[in-house]
């Protein structure tokens, strides 16, 4: 009788064991401040398709939101497309000119000014240490957006 007790407790002690090889330390969250600047002189609105809907910024005026990613064993990654939660936005610039963005992973060196100026692309802007983290729209992005007469809703 002593030895099925002993037996039974090895087995609970065993297990037991196991459960604490098994339980490893947390992953640690990494945070991710993303910025957006309008530094272009006029109003901009940037629509976004999503709940959120339209987000205005004021010339000289800014948005940051910070994300929180606490992933097990997954490769932790943020971008533009998560601050938007959209793959494609609109800025309107001051009610006369517009740009459209769509995501896009486009790293090769041609065209890579045209290509770092689309805050989607995944490629200049993500969760990468060497990725930018603030975007600025500048008066060369008013200058470069589509004339549309006024009506650019």
């Amino acid at each position: 009788m002593n030895y099925l007790i002993i037996g039974k407790m090895r087995t609970t002690l065993f297990l037991i064991f196991i459960l604490f090889l098994s339980c490893g330390p947390e992953d640690e969250c990494e945070s991710y401040k993303y910025t957006l600047q309008n530094k272009s002189g006029v109003t901009i609105k940037i629509i976004t398709y999503n709940i959120e809907g339209i987000i205005k910024l004021d010339n000289n005026q800014e948005k940051s939101k910070t994300y929180k990613s606490c992933s097990h064993n997954d490769i932790p990654y943020y971008s533009y497309v998560n601050f938007f939660a959209s793959d494609s936005i609109k800025i309107i610039f001051n009610s006369t000119k517009k740009l459209f963005f769509k995501k896009k992973i486009i790293c090769e060196q041609g065209g890579i000014k045209e290509n770092e100026r689309n805050l989607l692309n995944e490629c200049f802007y993500n969760s990468n240490k060497n990725s930018k983290k603030t975007f600025i729209f500048t008066s060369e992005d008013y200058e470069n957006a589509e004339d549309c007469n006024g009506n650019c809703e």
